[in-house]
């Protein structure tokens, strides 16, 4: 029984997510791209363009086109995923019927504006659905069948079916709208990778010092933050190394270097970003 609450609840949860980003990605689509004929790439950007030489509405035709490409990619994608896409789908050419239907007014008559809040919105609400388990079709879920059955990477398919979108839209459209469909796709991405990484972005630093148990020392003692020791060996003299590991956050960042450095001033210090963590302490 609690199970089956968890489980229902996880799947409200996804579906409210998945419900929302579908509005913002219909938004975008309604307020941004169709008002300045942006255009899009893979199964999208052939509706679009469709849509812009027959007034064949544009909700229809996303609706059309994704629906049996969920049904085609069911079995690769898994039944739970396939039903989120067809929800998320039905959702999205919903909204877009809606705005279309009460011409609701476009935000900027600004074109660069426009592409760069396209891309920022649409790339939000595609991360939100995808972060909620499913997709808004097209060729995301090709990808899927096509690695599985070739071997193929998806972000390798994806970008040359863009490009291919792409290449065909040059000759119904001026290559002006081309560039600003471009700026629209590179801030989508942008956001749908950082909606996809979530607020859980930390930095990762790696110490080499002589004095490594005083700085580890110190981090626990002034920042309450957890290190580790890690193993290591010179390339050059071949003598043995501790490396201090410790996770933090950006806002830390000084203080960690600044700890280090008051301890060891001839201290290593080695920082990158890290995507995600989990774990007591995050």
């Amino acid at each position: 029984m609690i199970f089956k609450e968890q489980f229902m609840k996880k799947v409200t949860y996804n579906l409210l997510g998945i419900s929302v980003g579908a509005l913002l990605v219909a938004i975008s689509i309604s307020m941004f791209m169709v008002p300045h004929h942006f255009l899009s790439g893979g199964i999208s950007g052939i509706s679009l363009i469709i849509f812009y030489k027959t007034d064949i509405p544009i909700s229809i035709l996303l609706y059309i086109f994704n629906i049996p490409i969920v049904a085609l990619g069911a079995k690769h994608v898994g039944k739970t995923f396939a039903m989120y896409s067809v929800a998320g789908i039905t959702m999205m050419s919903s909204f877009i019927f809606f705005l279309r239907t009460y011409q609701f007014p476009t935000f900027t008559n600004n074109t660069l504006l426009a592409a760069i809040f396209a891309g920022t919105i649409i790339g939000i609400g595609g991360g939100i659905v995808f972060k909620c388990g499913g997709t808004l079709g097209g060729t995301d879920i090709i990808g899927v069948m096509v690695k599985k059955r070739y071997g193929i990477d998806i972000g390798n398919f994806l970008f040359y079916s863009n490009i291919a979108t792409m290449i065909l839209s040059l000759f119904f459209f001026r290559p002006e709208i081309i560039m600003y469909t471009l700026v629209s796709m590179y801030f989508a991405s942008k956001f749908t990778d950082k909606v996809q990484e979530g607020v859980n972005t930390k930095t990762t630093v790696l110490i080499i010092s002589d004095q490594y148990e005083s700085i580890a020392e110190n981090i626990l003692k002034l920042m309450h933050r957890g290190v580790t020791y890690l193993n290591a060996e010179g390339g050059f003299l071949h003598k043995e190394k501790k490396v201090v590991l410790c996770v933090i956050t950006r806002f830390e960042l000084s203080k960690v270097k600044d700890i280090a450095l008051k301890i060891d001033k001839n201290a290593f210090i080695s920082i990158s970003e890290t995507k995600e963590v989990l774990g007591k302490g995050f």
